[in-house]
């Protein structure tokens, strides 16, 4: 099936399940709450899709730091759209482009820092974003709470009522974040007209509802 056939045709469940499939054992931890995501995406035809944090290592790492440019960029090579990818630091960013070398027309490489890249994202990009993936900072960096939280403001100008957002590294128990990145984040979504779709895990996926 062609990459034009796929984005005409009816979007059906069992195609992306099919498609998503050869992720779920490595993302581990980050399968379940990536996966409704990408469907998401996958259901809402989303084209622009924008991550902070990049595939920082030469080689895959799917359970540790995730590779999620690798899994986006895969993403739009088979339904369509493109990633914008973004991390201050150029060595990551020169890594991400060696473990992205097969997927690299499908991908934006941006060195810079991520609230000024979201800000300003009009300038480089897009008018809108489709999917946010807000993934810079280790969770326990000082002021990574913060800097998470300034990233989605920054970001929330170009979001849309079909946009998806995930948070990475953010401890969700019982509907709610109690640690972790996202931590700031999603109590600012959630009293925004966000809402929290998984009940559990250690990632925060939010869709729209107001």
């Amino acid at each position: 099936m062609t990459q034009d056939t796929v984005q005409g045709a009816e979007k059906e469940p069992a195609d992306f399940a099919a498609y998503f499939k050869k992720y779920k054992a490595a993302l581990h931890c980050r399968a379940d709450t990536f996966g409704m995501a990408l469907f998401l995406a996958y259901q809402r035809n989303h084209r622009i899709l924008v991550e902070t944090g990049t595939a920082r290592k030469k080689e895959p790492d799917f359970q540790g730091d995730g590779a999620s440019t690798i899994i986006l960029a895969d993403y739009c090579s088979v339904w369509g759209g493109e990633v914008w990818t973004c991390d201050y630091d150029k060595k990551c960013i020169q890594n991400c482009r060696t473990a992205t070398k097969k997927y690299k027309k499908y991908i934006n490489y941006i060195t810079s820092d991520s609230v000024e890249f979201l800000d300003n994202f009009d300038l480089v990009g897009s008018d809108k974003i489709d999917f946010l993936y807000l993934d810079s900072m280790t969770a326990d960096a000082p002021g990574a709470h913060m800097h998470n939280l300034l990233e989605f403001q920054k970001a929330e100008k170009f979001l849309h009522k079909d946009s998806v957002v995930l948070i990475d590294d953010s401890s969700i128990v019982n509907g709610s974040c109690v640690f972790g990145k996202g931590l700031l984040t999603c109590k600012y979504m959630t009293s925004n007209g966000w809402k929290l779709l998984n009940p559990q895990g250690s990632q925060a996926l939010f869709i729209r509802i107001s």
